[in-house]
């Protein structure tokens, strides 16, 4: 299958259209990042692997490069604090986004993470953080009482009622 030998098939188009010798998948990694212009080359490799242009770009960003990039879960929990208090600051997702990566490369410059995943992750929990901030959940206890009264409404009032007091004194006392 043409995901197997990706990296040969890296290394082939380097090769063909660059004059890049890369001995590994790292080399070729790096050799295919550096590439200033890129037009066309999805097309190009992926008529050297065999798939299509979007199948061969696809599997470049969302797996195969992945095995080259710095794992970002253990500064998860600090990059959440600092999206939560632009959240609550009001600050529009592009800026809170750009603001936690951009903090996150600047304090490990020598590390590569991986950009999409990285926007995915930070994307979803902005949208999470901005949801719950437009509709703050009610207490439980709170929740169930308003379930009970109307429940209880539905028992006691399951038509409308067009009666004077007497009657509905009369109707209260058979449902107790």
């Amino acid at each position: 299958m043409w995901k197997d030998d990706f990296g040969r098939h890296l290394r082939t188009f380097l090769e063909q259209t660059h004059r890049l010798h890369a001995a590994t998948d790292t080399e070729a990694y790096r050799g295919l990042v550096a590439i200033q212009n890129k037009h066309g080359m999805w097309g190009r490799i992926g008529d050297i692997c065999g798939a299509s242009e979007k199948n061969a770009h696809d599997f470049f960003h969302n797996t195969w490069s992945k095995r080259f990039c710095d794992s970002f879960e253990v500064h998860k929990a600090q990059m959440t604090e600092q999206l939560r208090r632009l959240v609550q600051e009001g600050v529009d997702k592009s800026e809170a986004l750009t603001a936690v990566i951009g903090g996150l490369q600047q304090e490990h410059p020598g590390q590569n993470f991986h950009l999409i995943s990285l926007r995915q992750l930070l994307t979803h929990s902005y949208d999470r953080m901005a949801a719950r901030q437009q509709a703050p959940r009610q207490p439980r206890v709170q929740r169930e009482r308003r379930q009970e009264v109307q429940i209880r409404q539905k028992q006691v009032l399951p038509r409308q009622w067009n009666m004077d007091t007497d009657d509905l004194i009369a109707e209260l006392a058979k449902l107790l």
